[in-house]
C-alpha cells in the first residue's frame, strides 16, 4: 500500500504541475513544467515510475489520461501565464489504521 500511495503522490505531482506552471514566464516554474510535460508524454514505459507504469499500478489508462490532459492543454493554450488548477488537490480522505496483533 505504502508504493501506491508513493505513485499516486507522484502522478498526482505531474498532473499539478503540468497545469500550474503552463506558460510560466520564470525559469523554475517552465522547467517544472518541461519536467512535468517529458514525464507524461515521454515514452519511457519501462522505467520503475515512468507515467505508463505509475498508470497501469493504478488501475488507470495511461493513453486516455493523456488525451484528456491533450485536450486541456489545447484549450488553455491560448493563455500566457501561470494557469489555475482545474480542480483542488486531491489527498486521500481516510487513513489506513494500524492493527495491533497481540501474542
Amino acid at each position: 500500500m505504502p508504493e501506491m500511495k508513493l505513485m499516486f503522490a507522484v502522478l498526482i505531482n505531474a498532473i499539478e504541475c503540468l497545469q500550474k506552471h503552463a506558460g510560466a514566464k520564470t525559469r523554475r516554474c517552465r522547467k517544472l513544467f518541461g519536467e512535468a510535460e517529458a514525464w507524461i508524454f515521454g515514452g519511457n514505459g519501462h522505467a520503475l515510475y515512468s507515467f505508463e507504469s505509475v498508470c497501469e499500478a493504478l488501475q488507470l489508462d495511461a493513453n486516455y489520461l493523456r488525451k484528456g490532459l491533450m485536450c486541456w492543454r489545447e484549450q488553455t493554450g491560448a493563455r500566457s501565464g501561470p494557469q489555475r488548477r482545474v480542480r483542488e488537490p486531491l489527498r486521500y480522505s481516510t487513513r489506513l489504521r494500524s492493527t495491533r496483533i497481540t501474542v
